[in-house]
């Protein structure tokens, strides 16, 4: 077994930071070219819900995927909803998409996205410390035969692009690289 030494991981350090400097060059030289990168499309119940959107969209583009808001409501305008998840679903043929359903207190949101779409929804629902376990329950208890997940916080939400990976090179790496900058961070600590 070979000692870990603070050269070794010094160079290894240098090492990620080449490669992330070489994956914003190529994300850059891709920027202005077409790709086929994958969509998170994030749909939230109430307008109050904006800016909570508004970080799984900038935690979504870190990683390199583009993201787009909308605002509809399963329970207030129900055939809204499904104009909308038509259009996204449409869209979607050619362009990879995740949607993220953002609803708080009762969660029809997502479990009626996921019993109408053929793409994969996620649920990201708002938690407000009065009503957290009650919230976070609405998106977990689904009737039977619905597949939406449930995760909690932006940044998870925003985990919809490890979904995306898998048709986008650009996603892949940011989200490898990622993973790579954890495990030294857990490398280096000290205790």
């Amino acid at each position: 077994m070979m000692d870990v030494t603070p050269e070794a991981m010094q160079n290894l350090k240098n090492n990620f930071k080449w490669v992330a400097e070489k994956l914003q060059e190529i994300e850059s030289s891709i920027a202005g070219s077409e790709r086929r990168s994958g969509r998170v499309s994030v749909i939230m119940g109430s307008p109050s819900d904006l800016g909570y959107c508004k970080q799984i969209k900038d935690a979504c583009e870190k990683y390199g995927a583009s993201c787009d808001l909308h605002v509809s409501s399963a329970h207030k305008s129900t055939a809204d909803t499904m104009k909308l998840l038509a259009k996204i679903e449409s869209s979607a043929l050619d362009k990879p998409t995740v949607i993220v359903a953002v609803a708080g207190r009762s969660n029809g949101l997502g479990p009626v996205l996921s019993g109408s779409a053929i793409l994969p929804v996620i649920n990201g629902p708002t938690v407000s410390a009065q009503w957290a376990t009650s919230d976070t329950w609405s998106s977990l208890r689904l009737p039977s035969g619905l597949g939406c997940s449930t995760v909690l916080g932006p940044e998870a939400a925003a985990l919809a692009a490890q979904i995306l990976s898998q048709h986008d090179v650009v996603v892949l790496c940011m989200l490898r690289g990622r993973m790579l900058l954890n495990w030294m961070k857990l490398k280096t600590a000290r205790v």
